[in-house]
């Protein structure tokens, strides 16, 4: 692809340099760590790419969670950010089209009777996931009889499903990021 225009760089990289808001939680965009410490995967490469286009040097400004860039939109710490759209965080930003869908769903715990995505937004069932992320703020909008539980963190989000086996666990489906305990305890939905 070609350079960006002179009224791109001017737009995105205001300061001379483009600083891009990262969410250092996802494991499927920020998947490794560089030899130096930077984050590496798909949302650092991306805001690498943007830079290279723009002939700007980059600023990767970090963020524990995706809530966390989500509630800086506005405050001038980033030009762009790598974020999951959602209707809620459009009030204060903007979003392009998507540059990655990432595959969600629930864990449930063997004998839970789910076997599809119809069976979890049931009266008396409970969902867990973690607060900020897309998916759950896709949830919130869109559950219209199970229980939303919301957690700090993933890892949280895991443990309170583990506590319970009627619990339904909502997340990336990339299981490697997911400590497996030992089977039967639980099958994907």
């Amino acid at each position: 692809m070609s350079p960006m225009s002179e009224q791109a760089r001017r737009e995105l990289a205001r300061t001379g340099r483009l600083r891009a808001g990262i969410n250092e939680r996802n494991p499927v965009l920020v998947s490794a760590r560089a030899p130096g410490g930077d984050p590496d995967g798909v949302a650092p490469a991306l805001a690498a790419e943007v830079t290279r286009r723009l002939a700007v040097p980059l600023d990767l400004v970090l963020y524990p969670s995706p809530g966390a860039v989500a509630d800086r939109a506005g405050a001038d710490e980033w030009d762009i950010a790598l974020l999951g759209a959602d209707p809620a965080r459009a009030t204060t930003m903007d979003f392009t089209a998507p540059y990655a869908e990432l595959p969600v769903t629930y864990l449930a715990h063997t004998g839970s009777g789910i076997r599809g995505l119809a069976d979890a937004d049931q009266p008396g069932r409970t969902i867990v996931a973690t607060r900020g992320s897309a998916y759950t703020l896709w949830l919130e909008a869109h559950l219209a009889r199970a229980t939303l539980v919301q957690t700090g963190s993933p890892a949280q989000a895991r443990a309170v499903f583990a506590a319970d086996p009627g619990h339904l666990l909502a997340g990336p489906s990339c299981r490697s990021s997911w400590p497996r305990p030992s089977p039967p305890a639980w099958s994907p939905a």
